[in-house]
This record gives C-alpha cells, sequence and structure tokens, in this order.
C-alpha cells in the first residue's frame, strides 16, 4: 500500500511588494514541481479575497470546482 501525499496550499498576492508576490508564485512552483506530493497555488484577486480563498478552501463542503 503507498503512502498518501498531503496536499499543500498557497495563496499569493500577485502585486504584493511591487511585483514580488507574483515573483514569489513562480518560485514556488519551481521548488515544488519536485516535491513528491501535491499542492495548488491560488492567487488573490482583490482586497481579503485570501480570508475568502482559505475559507471556501478549508470549507469541508466544498470541493476544488467550487473554489
Amino acid at each position: 500500500m503507498g503512502e498518501i501525499g498531503h496536499m499543500i496550499y498557497f495563496i499569493v498576492n500577485p502585486l504584493a511588494g511591487g511585483g514580488k508576490g507574483a515573483e514569489a508564485k513562480t518560485l514556488l512552483n519551481e521548488v515544488l514541481s519536485a516535491y513528491d506530493g501535491k499542492y495548488e497555488i491560488y492567487e488573490t484577486e482583490y482586497p481579503k479575497h485570501a480570508i475568502e480563498l482559505a475559507k471556501k478552501r478549508f470549507d469541508l463542503n466544498m470541493t476544488d470546482k467550487e473554489l
């Protein structure tokens, strides 16, 4: 029986730090592409969007498609 990998979630503000948030997303993708697990990166689109994303993602009744 194989191991089940853990899913890791990131929420990134692409406009933060004068665009450094977008650079962080690129770096995360590069580093995590070698990770033997699953990950997802979400980008914020407006103020307080990160809060909404986190609440939706961790609502056990929501699926990935509903996010």
